[in-house]
């Protein structure tokens, strides 16, 4: 990752170590980065009306971070009810990939 916001971090990891420690830089991106997640998921709901949305990988180690911000901007533009879920797989894609190899 590239420095967010000049913030001198090249890592989520970072940037969200530094939200947590209440840097109010840290925190805007984050919230940014939520609510841009959200809206992208809201487009996904809003065009495929799905039951569930499982998040994994990466992106899923960051989940407390990004989910207040990112669920709160799904509730206000998905236009049906869909469940957002974070996956309890580690490796979920691999896995995935792996069996339709098989």
């Amino acid at each position: 990752m590239s420095r967010a916001k000049n913030l001198g971090v090249y890592t989520t990891k970072e940037l969200f170590d530094l939200a947590a420690n209440g840097n109010k830089k840290a925190l805007a991106v984050r919230d940014e980065t939520g609510f841009y997640l959200g809206v992208g998921i809201a487009n996904v709901i809003n065009i495929l009306n799905p039951d569930i949305i499982v998040m994994g990988g990466q992106i899923s180690n960051a989940w407390p971070y990004f989910n207040e911000k990112m669920e709160d901007t799904i509730n206000k533009r998905a236009l049906f009810n869909c469940k957002i879920a974070k996956s309890r797989l580690i490796n979920a894609g691999i896995l995935g990939a792996a069996l339709l190899k098989g």
